[in-house]
C-alpha cells in the first residue's frame, strides 16, 4: 500500500460526473472537473484530514501515481493499472483548497443506482 510522506494526503479523483449534479462550485465559478479536481482521501498521512473525507485541489498541485505494488503482487495488470479508475494522486496538505464531509457511500449508491437504472432501461 502507498503512504504519503510528511504533509502529503494520498487521494483517489471523484470523477466529476457524479458532483456536477450537486453544482458544487468555488469562488470565481471554477467548476470541478476544469482545472479543480475533487477527490477522496485515501489516507491523510499526518494531515488533520480523514479518509473517506471530500477535498479540492488544482490539476496543477498534484502528481499522479500508479499503485506498481498491485501490479508486481498480481492483483491487477498494468493495463488495468493506468486505467484513470485506478490512478491515485499525491496532493501536499496545504495545496488543499478546500474540504466538505460528502458522503461517499450516498455518492457510490446514486452512481450504482444510475447505472443499473440505464441498464434496466436498454
Amino acid at each position: 500500500m502507498i503512504k504519503p510522506n510528511i504533509d502529503r494526503v494520498l487521494v483517489k479523483k471523484v470523477k466529476s460526473e457524479l458532483l456536477q449534479d450537486e453544482n458544487i462550485l468555488l469562488p470565481g465559478q471554477l467548476k470541478v472537473g476544469e482545472n479543480l479536481f475533487a477527490g477522496e482521501v485515501v489516507d491523510a498521512g499526518d494531515s488533520n484530514l480523514r479518509v473517506g473525507q471530500l477535498v479540492y485541489y488544482s490539476e496543477f498541485s498534484a502528481a499522479r501515481i500508479i499503485d506498481m505494488g498491485k501490479v508486481f503482487r498480481g492483483d491487477m495488470t498494468i493495463n488495468e493499472a493506468i486505467k484513470e479508475d485506478n490512478l491515485l494522486y499525491i496532493v501536499a496538505k496545504d495545496d488543499i483548497m478546500a474540504t466538505d464531509d460528502y458522503d461517499f457511500g450516498k455518492i457510490s449508491k446514486i452512481a450504482e443506482e444510475d447505472k443499473s437504472t440505464a441498464a434496466a432501461e436498454v
